[in-house]
């Protein structure tokens, strides 16, 4: 999972965008370990190969407030660190993760919506 974290930070600082840098400059590792070990992160795999992850929380994080102050979140289950490996990047999987988080995992009958925070970057 940390190998695809920094290499997705790595390659958006390569297009001068600072989102994850926190990542290559060693810090929010420690992130990474509590999503495991609460059972919130979960890989993608083709085959034995780790190609994507992505994070599902049932309570907002301390950025969610931020990001939607005035709005009650207690409905809400929250998509973290999606990224993929860069070699399956603009494939569609991301979208395929969404759909599998909607679809695919259950959730309390209290959570109504599904948030996720994304950055799209324009492909040339």
């Amino acid at each position: 999972m940390l190998g695809i974290f920094l290499e997705t930070a790595d390659w958006l600082r390569s297009k001068g965008i600072r989102q994850w840098g926190h990542f290559l400059d060693g810090y929010s590792r420690d992130d990474i370990t509590a999503s495991i070990d609460s059972g919130s992160a979960y890989v993608v795999l083709q085959g034995d190969t780790v190609i994507g992850t992505v994070c599902v929380l049932m309570e907002p994080e301390e950025w969610d407030l931020h990001i939607w102050p005035n709005t009650d979140l207690g409905d809400s289950v929250m998509i973290h660190r999606l990224a993929l490996s860069r070699d399956y990047a603009g494939k569609g999987i991301g979208k395929h993760i969404v759909t599998w988080v909607e679809n695919g995992l259950q959730f309390p009958s209290a959570k109504k919506y599904i948030r996720l925070i994304a950055l799209v970057i324009m492909r040339s």
